[in-house]
Order: C-alpha cells, then sequence, then structure tokens
C-alpha cells in the first residue's frame, strides 16, 4: 500500500478530474492509453505492475498501458499526466499505387496500396527483388517482405540482412524509410558504389509494417488513428523469448506476429539486423535487458557513432542528438522481451533498435527530411556485413561444407559466437580491429584452433578453415572411430556398426550434409548392429553413435552410393 499525504491526495484528485476523460476514450477507442511520470514516482510502481516504457528523458518516463494496467496506476494514488494523441493531417482523398511509385513514396500508402505496392515494385525489378508474405493475421492483413540481392534466384554464400520497422503500429518513420530505401538500391544500382555492392554480396529482406493492425487501427485507408499495440492490444516488442527472464516475459501468450517473426529467424540465418522505431532519435544497442555489455561493445559503440556521425553531418547538427545519438539500450531503459535481444542471444545476429524521429507518426511533409538525414548513415551500416571475419568450413576429405561453430577464445560470451551458414558452410563474424585466437569445431570433428588471428574492423579479413573426422582411418571401406567399427563405407542397403566392447543397446542419428537430422535408429545389444539405409538417397551423411548404457560413443562420415 502507498502512503501519500492530504496535498498529494488533493493533486491527484484535481489530476483525475482533468485527465481520466482522455484517459477512458483512448482505453475505449484504441485500448491503450500513454501516461507521463517522474521519474522517482516511476520507480514506486515499475516493479508492482508490467509497464511498457516507451521514453526515459532526465526527468520523466512515458510508458504505455492496457485498460487494467491504467486501472492498476490509478489506484496507487501516484500522479500521472495522460498524453494527448499525436494528430496527423494525412491526405484522405488518396493518390493511387503509381503516383505513390513516381512521387518515392511521398504520403502513406493505404493498407491496399501497401499490399500493391510490395508486389507491383518486385514485378518491375524481378532481378532484384521478391515479395514473400510471412504469414496472414486473424484480421486478414499480411506481414510482407521484400528479398533483395542481385541474383535473387540463387542462393548464394553471403550475409542475409533484416530491416523491419513499425512493430509499434504508431512509429512510422521507419516504414516510409524503407520504401525508400527499397527503391535507392534498385535505382542507383550500378552508378552509386554502395548500392551496388549492398546488392552484390548480400541478401537484404525489408519490411516495412511489422504491425499492420496497430497502423492501421482506424481501417485499411488511414494512418491516422495509428497504435502502439497489435489487435490484441499486446506490446509485440515486450512479447519475445527474453535472455533474462525467459519466455513469455509480459505473461501474454505469443502473438501472430511474434510467431511469424521467430519462424522467419528459425528459418533463415541473420548475419545483421536493424528494428526502426519512433518517439527518440538514437541508436540503441544491445543488451535491453541486463546491465552487463556484450562480447563486441567496443564494435557496437564504433558502428553506433558512424550512425549518428551521419546522421549529424547531414542535418548539421540538428538531428540524432539524443544521448549524442547512441546508447547502451540497458543504460537508456531496461526492456524485457524485445526483438533485439531474441535475435542477438538466441539467433547470434547483430540486431540493433534505431529511433528515427521524436515524432512518432511522421507528417507526410517531412518524409524527404528524414530520409535525407538517414540515407548515409543507412548505407554504411549495411555495409557492416562487408566488414571483419569470414571464410569457408569444410571436410577435409570431402571438401563439403560443415555447419560448424566459430567462436573467439577469451572473449565470445552471451551466444556472441557465430555458425556457418548451410548449405555452403560461409561464416561471417563482424568485429573490431584486433588480434584473435579463433576456434572452430563441428559435431564429429576435430576442433581447430587459430592463433593470433589479425581482424581489421573497415575490410575482409578471410580464413577458410578444414576440419578433419573423428575417425581414425578409411580404409578397403571400414571407417574406424572412436569404440566403434563402420562398414561397408561407402553403403547401398545397409550399414555394420560393430563396437569395440559389448554394450547394451546403440542409438543411431543420421544427418544429411546440411546438419539436418533425417533418422534416428536403435539397435539392441549384440556383436555386430546392423542397420537399414535403403531409404537415404545418394550422398554424404554423418553418423552419431550412443551407447545407452556405457560412455561409449563416436561419429562417423557414411558415404551412400547406388
Amino acid at each position: 500500500m502507498f502512503k501519500i499525504n492530504v496535498f498529494l491526495a488533493f493533486f491527484i484528485l484535481i489530476s483525475s478530474l482533468g485527465f481520466a476523460q482522455p484517459a477512458t476514450m483512448q482505453l475505449k477507442e484504441r485500448g491503450e492509453v500513454c501516461l507521463k511520470m517522474k521519474h522517482a514516482e516511476f520507480q514506486l510502481i515499475k516493479d508492482q505492475i508490467r509497464l511498457d516504457i516507451s521514453s526515459v528523458s532526465t526527468d520523466s518516463v512515458e510508458f504505455y498501458v492496457d485498460k487494467n494496467r491504467y486501472e492498476l496506476v490509478v489506484k496507487t494514488m501516484i500522479p500521472f499526466r495522460v498524453l494527448p494523441l499525436e494528430t496527423l493531417l494525412v491526405n484522405e482523398a488518396k493518390f493511387d499505387v503509381q503516383y505513390l511509385l513516381s512521387s518515392d513514396f511521398s504520403f502513406y500508402p493505404t493498407y491496399e496500396q501497401y499490399d500493391s505496392v510490395m508486389t507491383i515494385l518486385a514485378n518491375m525489378y524481378p532481378q532484384f527483388m521478391q515479395r514473400q508474405d510471412l504469414g496472414t493475421l486473424p484480421s486478414g492483413r499480411k506481414i510482407i517482405i521484400w528479398k533483395m540481392s542481385k541474383n535473387i534466384s540463387q542462393d548464394e554464400p553471403e550475409p542475409h540482412i533484416l530491416l523491419t520497422s513499425t512493430m509499434h503500429g504508431n512509429e512510422t518513420t521507419g516504414a516510409i524509410l524503407m520504401f525508400k530505401l527499397a527503391k535507392y538500391l534498385i535505382d542507383n544500382y550500378g552508378t552509386d558504389s554502395l548500392s551496388t555492392l549492398l546488392l552484390d554480396s548480400n541478401t537484404i529482406w525489408i519490411n516495412p509494417f511489422a504491425n499492420p493492425d496497430g497502423t492501421y487501427n482506424g481501417g485499411n485507408h488511414t494512418v491516422a488513428q495509428a497504435k502502439r499495440y497489435n489487435a490484441n492490444n499486446v506490446d509485440i516488442n515486450r512479447n519475445f523469448p527474453d535472455p533474462d527472464d525467459g519466455p513469455h516475459p509480459d505473461g501474454n501468450a505469443y502473438q501472430p506476429e511474434t510467431v511469424i517473426f521467430m519462424d522467419f529467424a528459425n528459418n533463415y540465418q541473420f548475419t545483421l539486423a536493424a528494428n526502426f522505431h519512433g518517439g527518440a532519435e538514437v541508436f540503441n544497442y544491445p543488451w535491453d535487458t541486463w546491465s552487463k555489455l556484450t562480447a563486441d561493445d567496443d564494435w557496437w559503440q564504433k558502428i553506433g557513432n558512424q550512425y549518428a556521425t551521419n546522421c549529424h553531418n547531414a542535418a548539421n547538427n540538428s538531428y540524432f542528438t539524443f544521448l549524442g545519438g547512441v546508447t547502451n539500450g540497458y543504460q537508456w531503459y531496461e526492456v524485457t522481451g524485445g526483438r533485439q535481444d531474441y535475435m542477438n542471444f538466441w539467433h547470434n545476429c547483430r540486431e540493433v533498435t534505431i529511433e528515427l524521429s521524436n515524432t512518432k507518426l511522421l507528417p507526410e511533409n517531412q518524409f524527404s527530411t528524414l530520409w535525407n538525414y538517414n540515407k548515409q548513415a543507412l548505407l554504411d551500416f549495411l555495409c557492416a556485413t562487408n566488414q571483419g571475419l569470414r571464410g569457408y568450413v569444410t571436410d577435409s576429405v570431402t571438401g563439403l561444407p560443415l555447419k560448424a561453430k566459430i567462436e573467439l577464445l577469451n572473449h565470445d560470451k552471451d551466444s556472441s559466437h557465430v555458425y556457418t551458414y548451410m548449405p555452403h558452410g560461409n561464416y561471417y563474424r563482424m568485429l573490431d580491429s584486433g588480434f584473435y585466437q579463433v576456434k572452430y569445431s563441428a559435431s564429429g570433428y576435430n576442433a581447430k584452433v587459430v592463433d593470433s588471428v589479425w581482424v581489421d574492423s573497415d575490410a575482409k579479413t578471410w580464413l577458410n578453415i578444414a576440419l578433419s573426422p573423428k575417425i581414425s582411418g578409411l580404409e578397403n571401406g571400414i571407417g574406424l572411430i572412436d569404440g566403434f567399427t563402420v562398414f561397408p563405407n561407402p553403403a547401398t542397403d545397409f550399414v555394420i556398426i560393430k563396437p569395440k566392447t559389448l554394450v547394451e543397446k546403440l542409438q543411431i542419428q543420421i544427418y544429411d550434409a546440411s546438419g539436418k537430422l533425417v533418422d534416428t535408429k536403435w539397435a539392441d545389444r549384440g556383436g555386430f548392429y546392423t542397420i537399414d539405409v535403403k531409404n537415404l538417397e545418394s550422398g554424404v551423411y554423418m553418423l552419431k553413435i550412443f551407447s545407452a548404457c556405457s560412455s561409449l560413443e563416436g561419429a562417423a562420415k557414411l558415404l551412400i552410393e547406388r
């Protein structure tokens, strides 16, 4: 129970008379309301009530609540201010899609126009761009993304970059910048060196509206009534698994938007990512959820300062000045369940949150200005994938690519290591300049450590590695591995496994060349274990062999030939 004096009680009564009606209206119409409170008062309730912080300044905190949490805040009798909705004058007499494209996205599209332009632009430039629908929400609106690269129809060994915007539906600046960035890369390919480099050497995924239900809350014809939350009044950027607080940190089920992006991250491997927001102007790098710094804090500060400096130069120091333009997330304010930390921790990606404008719902007459302020900063940021340590990891016997782990000894922590991309075996590790001790490891292979690797943060450092299988010999079609003999090898219809000592039972896991588990077999006690492999197509496989009753275990390369 919070204790207050008579004067404070009177102040709250007067405040509630002034603000209860606007709050009630906003909650009824939108399911959310934004409140502002002094730092000291906010500290009194932040641990009792889950509050979705929107921004923190030197003396106050702005945060969102739904109806239930608003009532809890009121019951604390702590003074707060209800912030008015950001107003936006938009051209309701919308022009057609062709004018939207010819004017370089000079106005907010309707939802139908957005849907159409994602298809039309991809059809105009099929060599550079594809439209993909990641999923359909219960409302019928879609999470749509562009895939962009020079050879869009080919799966090339190159970094993948993910750019998404407007996860908070009323923070719309990033969506317009995503449209403009995609068009700029295509229009300037072959003439602008950075545009050419980016499309030649990366696959870039661009999603302008990550929360279309929030953005088009007022109907498909307008963004004027956009809101922060999704259709279920849940903050999507507090809904992801959290490295510190675990699954469901906000107490809500995973939302449709969350599931779509989690599935997408599971299906693709991203080197670099950015999540664009509004309400401030700052480059916010991980971690958000805890105070400890990432293994690559120096690198994060470097690229963050580069982004901010580019913005300062473009705007004559009148833009991106909050906190100097760069902040560690937790040092600004703690966020749990954010996608930034989810991607960094669970997917070994390098994702940043970029706050683009103090105004969340950006007026249409400011689109070009904000694009000009951010254009060079965005291009240089994306070029980070063309710097640092890179290479391929392969099997020393067959030359085939491996799913391998690359970690920096005495440096990496909290999932900062990376993995190779399959099916090519390529890897990318963006780093600050320095000497590193690099360890390469893969299941069933002898690990390799390379000492004193010099990495230049502004250039490419190539290091290709071949790992040897944990096999002592391959002679006359017999493989000798950690306590087991495997033959014939190559095989056609069956494989015989003979342990060096008698064991009760074996589990044999079979992986294909990409590292995917394709079959699991069990063999009961015996001197020899015969495994049927007729269901396997011709190719190279990895056997992982486990004894259920002893410490014996091993791995072997298996070749199927027919």
